[in-house]
């Protein structure tokens, strides 16, 4: 009698153990598939921080080396459209320009790299929520996957917030 509920204890231990391994298994295969979902990205925060203290050769003083960095661009873009650099280029085009090869000279988009575009977007507004005017919006490659990480940089201007974001895609 004593041995029969031992082989049943035992046969018990196991079905447990074949049930906790194939719950382990099942996890980690769930764990391992990829998001469709974008997740945000401290590196990429950091490096619009960086992009928007960058240098530009626009200036609005032809007698002082005062030049403009990106997000000085991004507020007279926004505020004085039309405004042009000591150099005769509009403060628009130069914002366009520079901010272009940074992103170029960043990530390298093609089909054989791990990056597969990216989506470049600046825009003011009052709230949160919506959008009311887009300042410059740079887009590379394919984003349809719907697998990114994410980024965001924003400061005060006027009554509301210039808001950037940066979305790489893979």
């Amino acid at each position: 009698m004593d041995r029969k509920a031992q082989e049943e204890i035992v046969g018990f231990v196991v079905i447990v153990l074949i049930v906790a391994v194939a719950a382990v298994i099942l996890l980690g295969l769930m764990g391992n598939k990829k998001s469709d979902i974008g997740s945000e990205s401290k590196d990429l925060s950091r490096f619009l921080d960086s992009a928007m203290e960058f240098t530009t050769d626009c200036t609005f003083d032809n007698y002082q080396a005062n030049y403009k960095s990106i997000k000085d661009l991004l507020r007279s873009c926004y505020i004085e459209t039309g405004r042009k650099c000591s150099n005769e280029k509009d403060v628009c085009f130069v914002l366009n320009q520079t901010l272009g090869a940074i992103l170029e000279n960043t990530f390298i988009i093609n089909e054989d790299s791990y990056n597969k575009g990216y989506l470049f977007q600046s825009g003011y507004s009052i709230n949160a929520t919506e959008t009311e005017k887009e300042i410059v919006t740079l887009s590379r490659g394919n984003c349809s996957s719907g697998s990114y990480i994410e980024g965001e940089n924003f400061f005060a201007v006027d009554r509301g917030t210039i808001t950037t974001t940066l979305r790489v895609c893979s």
